[in-house]
């Protein structure tokens, strides 16, 4: 069988054409067809069915079973001939692979009416790809020889499968299909519209598109954060939605695959705003108010703000929750609803509302009237507005009390007598509850009239009063005092009580108390209180025995016309029962007393209503008897003893008074309580006299009692004992007294072997002989005087003793043998003394009395020796000898130090022994060498050689030691220059120089303090395993042929330690960073860590650290560090660094926040923090919320803000960026200046108020500010501060000046410019007790007292009138004023008010009263003769008014004429004949009569035809 090879892989291009080329090779063969059929084709192998005996001839991949030959390892998609030689002849086989399938068929694209198909070309060969469709039945196909394929002219919305099939190269062969389904999108929905729109909800609607949508989906989305549904239908209400928020809303197509989705439709739409909430009304005044609310959830664009009366409606917009609302009418109930408006300004929320009345405006007018005691009347004029009713409020004490009241009237019962009471007037709105401002006044009930007056406690020039009031309270009360040797007093007190001084002492006394309250007063019943008496003066005891007492006093200084008597009382001091007696004389006398004791006499006086005065008293003793068997003795030199006998009638209070006389006058004078004493610091022997007397009192003495008493002379003095020699001892004394006569001395001696011996002298001296040395000795010496012996005096002492002799010492190193000869007589011990230089080193008593050993002395020293004899207080010092001690060897002989050719040994110092008094010497090889130190170095040696060495010490007298011995070797030679050439974490290489070029050395190589040690013949090793960061000491020795090796020579050294674990970096603060990081591996105790700091500093700055972390401080504020971290073993040696970054923090600044003195802008400065900020910005807030920002440059110091508002607080933050961080300063508040009020008014004034009214200062928002007005006077300024445009000023001083001035007060207590009125004066207060003080025909006096708070300058000013008609009007600065040139008998009226300097006048006080009548002038009287006896009066009506005249003839019956003019005529009839009438004629008037104008009239004798006779009268 022939073999064929495979066909190679050709291109794709080079396929197509293949076909063509093999049909034409077919041809060209003329190889017939065989007509054999494939059996079984796929991609890569052909299965025929041939007839026997037929063989493939063109290929070697085959195998033939039979008549069936299979083909394998062919390409896909590919034309194959078969050549077979079959019996009888050949023949040909064209057959095709099956194409491979396609790979990776996907939708490219889609649209509403085409889908882009897109796959990877398949393996082998294909002639091209047969693309099908479907949707339902329909069947579609298109050819392509290679992807993609866009197939279009689809139906929206519609699923089709896509296959595509690959065709082999005989344009036959089908390989296998690969399909998709694909739905085409669909088209977009249309009239996408939005309803029933909600504060949380939307619905949409929608038209659907064409073809067949089973769903749609709808995406809301809000800030990017999104929501999806889906919906079948063409509408949909979207839920859970946030109120005020502009949302998206898209709405999609989607195709049956639930995937495949149309162009989205959207559109936007705001959700309705939710309600306000919290919405409140606040600062009601009778204009205006404010509403604040809180913001529904969501965005809101601007609030809607309505109000309504009366149907008039208004409407503001605002953007923030708060609108303040002027110009509202006083008492009036709005509606207020506030809307909430989305963003896009249209969509609105549901309407919030609420009613509320506006304050009423305040009550004017309001006055007080018909004032008692417990009640008074309240009247008001009604404000302006709508009012609901009053409530009025009268307070006291903090009690308060309400009424309500419909009018503007009330009449207040139940009140507290003398009270004042604060009324306050409310007016109330028509919602029962908004009140209007309180307009308030003070008024005091009058007083009760004071009771129960009493006095307590009366004194003699006092009296305190007592008394209470009924009930209800006063301001002050006047106490009134007066009595007939004085005039009436008052004096004014708040209490009830009152103490009134500086009276007259046993006076009766008249007393009311008035009650004040305010204007009001109310006196009491009057009552008397007497004061007590003086007291007797000057009382004192005139005479006294011991039984009786006299007494006289003085008495009491006062007024001679007050009769007085006295009441005396006595009583023994320890007593309790006294007697009394009352006498009117001022003396008496007390018998029968007991003697010596003590009684106290009292005398008191007794005045009006029985009062006594103080008792004044005297206390005194009736005299004592005297004391009984005086006896004295003597004590000691300067003391006697007294004793005696109590006397008769002893008491317990008794004191004896002792006194001690000699020649020269009184000694001593001592008072004593016992019966017996001692009197001290007496002269020695000396006599005295004694006298002892009672005393019961300071002024009560007993007969004294005298005796003779003696002192004891003084023992000698200085009495001394002298040793004179070993055998003598001389006596000496002093006398211790004043010279009082000869004196006589016993001289005694005593010794314990002879007894006591004496004998006596007149000397102060004596002599002692023949005594034994060394012996003790006692002496005694008494002075005599008169007989009367001393005290004993004594002395001791000794005779000197003898001195040893012959004194001998032989020594040792340490010791030395004394010997001596005993001394004579007597003595204590012998003490042996041993000194070095002047120094004691041995002393002691020895046992033997003639020689001892004195041990534990100091090799090689002098000493120096003395013996001591000892008796008593004196000592012998013998003659001085000396000798030395043997020195000691040296000891301990040491090598110092051993070279190669030397030798240092040192020795211990002989023991015990004083450098420079001794010296060395040394013996080495036959040489000898002194010297004082106690080394030596012995040089010029052979190395490695033994050398015999000795040294002895030489002492002082040239005593030597024994000598000490000792052989040594020298050392050979030591390596030098030995280094360390390398040094890693685990290894050190050391290196040296050999001792010497001539000699072969081995070297021992040790770690020291580690098991590490090596021999070597180099002159170089390294050791290795070693533990990093560790410090190492290495030493190298040269072992030398003799056995003895060269010194040592050493190294120390560390490894390297490894490099640091990860570094983290945080920024503390501005300067300060902080790291952390981990141990390098093997870390040691020990360690520490360099950190280099770079980058921000002025230079590159390194520390170190111990720890794991390091504080970095100091670095540059706002900067990016550079941090290079080495590990670091004990030694310094370091690790390899590693290295992080990091940025400080900038600093805050601290602004400095100025509102400039301005009312619009505020200015922001701040210093250049220290170190770098990349940029500042600069916040400005204000309170309603809102923030202006500036970002700013680095190089930024300021910043202004302008247009800002008037009187209102902004906060300002300065923030500072670099790298990452930024940092904040602190808030710094500032405040604009608010804007000054507009022009003020005085509405009202009156004594002690005035009221003010202003315009509100312009472009400020209400309740940001206040008013401070400033008001002014002469002698005090006020400030208050107010919250309306108006103030009432009050508790002023009447017809008082003041400037005043208003400021608006703004945040932070700025206050604006003032506006200014000056000198408002209040009214002054009226004048009081205006009185009519006479009247005439033609004047009126009037008087009155000045008003309350009267000041100098104050005018009156005095309106005189009479019917309607102004007679005059004058001022006068007097409390007096006559009115001349009155019409008589006219009523008038007078008007008295106060006029301060400006002509401020006070309320005026009115008094009204009738000029007197005008007297008749002209009256003329005629008694005509007529039948009737008659006097004719005529006379002319006199000057001004009057109602008529009274006539009265002597006593008869007064008659009544009524006024005439201008003449009149009266006839007086029933009189005598011929008989003298006086008669009188009177003016009356509305007031006072006229005087009387009184004339003679004799009437006529008859008529002529009548005439009288003898009684009869007869016509």
């Amino acid at each position: 069988m022939r073999s064929f090879s495979r066909p190679r892989r050709v291109r794709v291009n080079t396929l197509l054409v293949l076909p063509l080329l093999l049909k034409i090779l077919h041809v060209q063969s003329n190889c017939s067809d065989c007509g054999f059929k494939a059996e079984t084709t796929n991609t890569t192998e052909i299965t025929i069915a041939v007839a026997p005996f037929c063989t493939l001839t063109n290929f070697n991949n085959f195998q033939q079973i039979n008549s069936t030959i299979t083909v394998s390892g062919l390409i896909p998609g590919t034309i194959y001939t078969f050549n077979l030689t079959c019996n009888p002849g050949n023949c040909c086989v064209p057959l095709a692979t099956t194409p491979d399938v396609i790979r990776s068929l996907y939708v490219a694209e889609v649209t509403t009416s085409s889908v882009f198909l897109n796959w990877s070309d398949s393996q082998g060969y294909h002639s091209f790809y047969k693309v099908q469709w479907n949707n339902n039945n329909e069947v579609k196909s298109v050819s392509k020889t290679s992807a993609p394929v866009n197939i279009s002219n689809l139906t929206t919305a519609t699923a089709y499968t896509f296959t595509v099939t690959a065709v082999a190269a005989d344009n036959i062969t089908e390989g296998a299909a690969v399909s998709i389904t694909q739905f085409t999108r669909p088209d977009v929905i249309t009239k996408l519209s939005t309803s029933d729109i909600g504060t949380s909800s939307v619905s949409l609607t929608w038209s659907p598109p064409l073809g067949n949508i089973p769903f749609y989906r709808v995406k809301c989305n809000y800030n990017n954060v999104f929501q999806n549904q889906t919906t079948n239908f063409s509408s949909i209400t979207i839920v859970n939605l946030l109120p005020g928020i502009q949302y998206t809303f898209s709405v999609i197509a989607v195709t049956g695959d639930n995937k495949t989705e149309g162009a989205p439709i959207s559109l936007s739409q705001f959700t309705r705003p939710d309600v306000i909430t919290n919405f409140s009304v606040s600062q009601i005044t009778t204009s205006s108010l404010s509403l604040t609310w809180s913001a529904p959830q969501g965005n809101i664009s601007f609030y809607i703000v309505q109000w309504i009366y009366n149907n008039n409606t208004n409407n503001q917009t605002v953007n923030s929750a708060y609108i303040y609302i002027p110009s509202l009418l006083p008492g009036v109930q709005y509606t207020f609803s506030v809307i909430a408006v989305a963003g896009d300004n249209k969509t609105r929320g549901a309407p919030v509302s609420l009613s509320q009345f506006t304050r009423p405006d305040v009550i004017t007018n309001f006055s007080v009237s018909q004032i008692t005691t417990s009640s008074l009347s309240l009247t008001w004029s009604a404000p302006q507005g709508n009012i609901s009713f009053y409530i009025v409020q009268w307070i006291y004490n903090n009690n308060t009390n309400n009424q309500t009241v419909n009018s503007s009237y009330i009449y207040i019962p139940s009140l507290l007598p003398g009270v004042q009471y604060t009324f306050s007037v409310i007016a109330v709105a028509g919602d029962n509850k908004t009140r209007g401002a309180p307009v308030s006044l003070s008024q005091f009930t009058k007083p009760a009239k004071p009771g129960n007056i009493s006095s307590i406690n009366p004194g003699n020039s006092t009296l305190t009063i007592y008394w209470s009031l009924p009930q209800g309270n006063v301001v002050w009360y006047e106490v009134n005092i007066a009595s007939y040797s004085s005039n009436m007093t008052s004096n004014s007190t708040s209490s009830t009580n009152y103490t009134m001084s500086g009276l007259s002492a046993g006076i009766l006394n008249n007393i009311t108390v008035t009650s004040v309250s305010g204007p009001f007063r109310n006196t009491s019943d009057v009552v008397q209180f007497a004061t007590k008496p003086n007291p007797p003066a000057n009382i004192r005891i005139q005479e006294k025995t011991n039984s009786s007492v006299s007494l006289v006093w003085d008495r009491p200084l006062m007024d001679a016309s007050v009769n007085v008597t006295f009441n005396i009382t006595y009583m023994p001091a320890k007593g309790n029962i006294s007697q009394s007696i009352a006498s009117s004389q001022n003396h008496i006398q007390f018998t029968g007393l007991v003697s010596g004791t003590q009684y106290c006499y009292c005398v008191a006086a007794v005045g009006w209503q029985g009062l006594s005065s103080s008792t004044v008293c005297q206390g005194d003793s009736t005299l004592p008897n005297p004391v009984q068997n005086l006896k004295a003795s003597s004590v000691s030199i300067n003391s006697i003893r007294l004793d005696w006998g109590s006397p008769a009638g002893f008491q317990p209070y008794y004191t004896y008074q002792v006194q001690i006389t000699n020649a020269s006058g009184l000694v001593e004078n001592v008072t004593v309580a016992q019966n017996y004493t001692e009197i001290l610091n007496l002269v020695p022997g000396s006599r005295y006299n004694a006298t002892v007397t009672t005393i019961a009192s300071s002024n009560a003495y007993s007969v004294s009692q005298v005796t003779i008493c003696q002192t004891k002379p003084r023992p000698v003095g200085n009495l001394t004992a002298m040793a004179v020699s070993t055998t003598a001892i001389n006596l000496t004394w002093t006398s211790q007294d004043y010279d009082q006569g000869s004196y006589l001395y016993l001289v005694s001696i005593s010794q314990s072997d002879l007894g006591r011996q004496g004998t006596n002298t007149t000397d102060k001296r004596f002599s002692f002989s023949n005594l034994i040395p060394g012996t003790s000795y006692n002496f005694t010496v008494i002075a005599v005087v008169n007989g009367v012996p001393s005290d004993t005096a004594t002395a001791l002492n000794f005779t000197k003793p003898e001195k040893a002799t012959n004194i001998m010492a032989v020594g040792t190193t340490s010791s030395l043998i004394v010997t001596w000869n005993s001394p004579k007589g007597n003595y204590e011990f012998v003490r042996i003394t041993v000194y070095s230089n002047i120094s004691v080193v041995y002393t002691q008593i020895p046992l033997s009395s003639n020689s001892t050993v004195v041990s534990n002395l100091r090799p090689g020293q002098l000493y120096s020796l003395i013996l001591s004899t000892k008796s008593g207080p004196f000592q012998v010092d013998s003659d001085m000898m000396q000798n030395a001690t043997y020195p000691n060897p040296p000891n301990s002989i040491q090598v110092e130090q051993q070279t190669t050719n030397s030798i240092n040994i040192s020795w211990e110092r002989p023991v015990n022994m004083d450098i420079g008094q001794y010296d060395f010497i040394v013996y080495s090889q036959g040489n000898k060498t002194r010297s004082s130190n106690n080394w030596i170095n012995l040089g010029n040696l052979t190395s490695a050689t033994g050398y015999n060495i000795s040294v002895v010490t030489i002492g002082l007298m040239a005593y030597m030691s024994t000598p000490v011995a000792l052989q040594v070797f020298t050392l050979p030679k030591s390596i030098s220059q030995l280094h360390a050439s390398e040094i890693t974490a685990s290894n050190v290489t050391l290196v040296w120089e050999p001792p010497d070029s001539r000699d072969v050395y081995q070297y021992l190589i040790t770690v020291v303090n580690t098991n590490v040690s090596l021999d070597t013949w180099n002159t170089s090793a390294n050791i290795g395993g070693l533990q990093s960061g560790t410090n190492y000491t290495f030493s190298v020795i040269t072992q030398g042929h003799s056995g003895f090796n060269a010194s040592a020579t050493f190294t120390s050294l560390f490894t390297r330690p490894y490099s640091i674990g990860p570094v983290d970096s945080n920024a503390l603060n501005t300067t300060a960073v902080y790291l952390n990081w981990t141990r390098p591996p093997e870390y040691q105790n020990g360690y520490s860590y360099r950190v280099e700091i770079s980058g921000c500093l002025p230079a590159v700055k390194n520390q170190s650290v111990q720890t794991e972390v390091a504080h970095i401080a100091g670095l540059i504020p706002g900067t990016n560090c550079s941090f290079r971290i080495y590990s670091q073993a004990a030694n310094g040696i370091e690790g390899t660094p590693v290295t992080t970054f990091q940025y400080t923090m900038p600093e805050k600044v601290v602004p400095h926040v100025s509102n400039g003195g301005t009312n619009h802008s505020i200015a922001v400065e701040w210093d250049s923090p220290r170190g770098n900020v990349e940029k500042y910005g600069v916040s400005l807030r204000s309170p309603q919320g809102g923030a202006v920002y500036q970002e700013l440059t680095s190089t930024a110091r300021s910043c202004l803000f302008t247009n800002l508002t008037a009187g209102s607080i902004y906060t300002v933050t300065v923030e500072t960026f670099s790298g990452p961080f930024s940092e904040q300063s602190n808030p710094v508040s500032n405040a604009t200046y608010p804007n000054k009020p507009g022009h003020i008014t005085v509405q009202n004034k009156t004594t002690n108020t005035i009221s003010l009214e202003w315009m509100d200062a312009p472009g400020m928002d209400n309740g940001s500010f206040t008013y401070m007005v400033t008001y002014q006077s002469a002698m005090s300024m006020e400030t208050r501060n107010v919250s309306r445009n108006t103030a009432d000023l009050s508790s002023l001083d009447s017809g008082t000046s003041y400037n005043i001035s208003v400021a608006t007060v703004g945040p932070m207590g700025l206050v604006s410019e003032t506006v200014a009125v000056f000198l408002v004066t209040t009214k002054p207060e009226q004048v009081q007790f205006l009185n009519i003080n006479s009247t005439s025909a033609e004047e009126v006096v009037l008087t009155w007292s000045k008003p309350i708070d009267f000041k100098s300058g104050y005018l009156y000013r005095v309106v005189t009138t009479y019917s309607t008609n102004s007679v005059m009007n004058t001022t006068t600065s007097t409390e007096t004023y006559r009115a001349v040139h009155l019409i008589p008998g006219t009523l008038y009226t007078f008007m008295i008010s106060t006029l301060t300097w400006d002509g401020t006048e006070s309320s005026n006080v009115l008094v009204s009263n009738c000029t007197d009548a005008a007297p008749v002038l002209d009256l003329t009287c005629q008694g005509p003769d007529l039948t009737a006896a008659v006097l004719t009066l005529s006379w002319s009506n006199p000057k001004g008014l009057n109602k008529g005249f009274e006539v009265q003839v002597m006593d008869n019956v007064t008659e009544s004429i009524p006024t005439c003019d201008p003449t009149c005529t009266h006839n007086v009839a029933g009189l005598s004949y011929n008989t003298q009438y006086s008669v009188s004629l009177q003016t009356q008037g509305c007031g006072k009569s006229s005087a009387i104008n009184e004339i003679p009239c004799k009437t006529g004798i008859t008529d002529s035809s009548s005439v009288l006779i003898a009684g009869w009268f007869i016509q």
